[in-house]
């Protein structure tokens, strides 16, 4: 119940006997504590007090610190809205005013799996994700997990991980942009596919003076490694048609929400690619290579892959592909 005390509003309820009162600015607070409240209690967790006001209402909690990593870590990062829309969520199912020792205590985070596991039917890859932004905010932190969080390795092979466009399908795609005068997006799924550039980690970030010589360097790779590739024709043609713009590089701009909402209106215009996002072209690149009987080493050092096993994937895609272990029995 929230009673409206002179310029408060105070939540106060009853469970088991026992009174839980406190006191806020406003009546939403007051309702978000009670409703909050409530939860930890059914599940054994103690009620927090509010706490005063010092750059927000949830400091020294769970919600503070998820908001400073948002603030100070994903918010500049390209591509950090999944992960930003992630942390939200799980920060709504914990509480924001939980303390830091519950939410990343073992309790509560094999609660959180199993919500994800049993609740929302998420599968292991998307748990993956969640697992990863939690321990992305515990080392931003300096927090200390006391459990292993689970991590699904033969899901990051799985699903998703398959699909890739077919020659057909790229053509589609890139006659869709051109009739629809989508010309720089154009330009940037072609210099995804041929490249297999990671696009906000490796292809926005590039500036001119990587670019040279019919080649381009990734400085900024997953696994710490640049790595130089030549460019293909239409590689390069679709680069020199951004030098126009005077920018850093040709795909400065370039932001992650801008073209999730691009690629949904592609595939409002072609339904059959209703499973494929902006990184299929990164898949797609590999898989083309491949099928078109280019070795896995090959493969790897192009992709810049850590391990021959994330290469390795690919390998169904070309089943003709031990034919050549032949010869040695000739």
């Amino acid at each position: 119940m929230i009673v409206e005390r002179g310029n408060s509003f105070q939540a106060k309820f009853m469970v088991k006997g026992e009174k839980y009162m406190a006191s806020f600015s406003s009546k939403d607070l007051a309702e978000a504590w009670e409703a909050e409240s409530r939860i930890r209690l059914k599940r054994g967790l103690e009620v927090v007090k509010p706490l005063a006001k010092v750059g927000g209402g949830d400091t020294g909690t769970v919600g503070n610190v998820v908001r400073a990593t948002i603030a100070d870590y994903w918010e500049p990062m390209r591509g950090g809205a999944g992960q930003i829309t992630n942390a939200r969520m799980w920060l709504k199912w914990v509480g924001p005013s939980t303390s830091v020792a519950d939410a990343f205590g073992e309790r509560l985070l094999k609660d959180f799996i199993r919500h994800l596991r049993d609740e929302r039917k998420v599968g292991p890859t998307t748990q993956n994700r969640y697992m990863s932004m939690i321990r992305t905010i515990a080392e931003k932190n300096k927090i200390k997990i006391t459990f292993d969080l689970p991590h699904d390795a033969k899901a990051e092979n799985e699903n998703g991980r398959d699909r890739f466009f077919t020659k057909e399908e790229f053509e589609q795609i890139i006659k869709w942009c051109e009739d629809n005068g989508f010309h720089r997006e154009r330009d940037f799924c072609l210099f995804l596919c041929h490249t297999g550039a990671r696009p906000w980690t490796e292809a926005e970030p590039l500036d001119w003076a990587q670019i040279r010589n019919g080649s381009v360097t990734f400085k900024r790779t997953k696994n710490g490694v640049p790595r130089t590739l030549p460019l293909s024709p239409k590689a390069i043609e679709a680069v020199e048609r951004q030098r126009e713009r005077g920018q850093s590089g040709p795909w400065t701009g370039l932001r992650c929400r801008t073209m999730v909402d691009f690629w949904k209106r592609v595939k409002v215009a072609l339904p059959h690619l209703h499973d494929s996002v902006i990184y299929t072209f990164r898949h797609t690149c590999a898989s083309w290579q491949v099928q078109d009987g280019v070795p896995l080493y090959n493969v790897q050092l192009w992709m810049g892959h850590k391990t021959p096993t994330m290469t390795q994937r690919y390998a169904k895609l070309a089943p003709g592909h031990m034919a050549v272990n032949l010869a040695a029995f000739d």
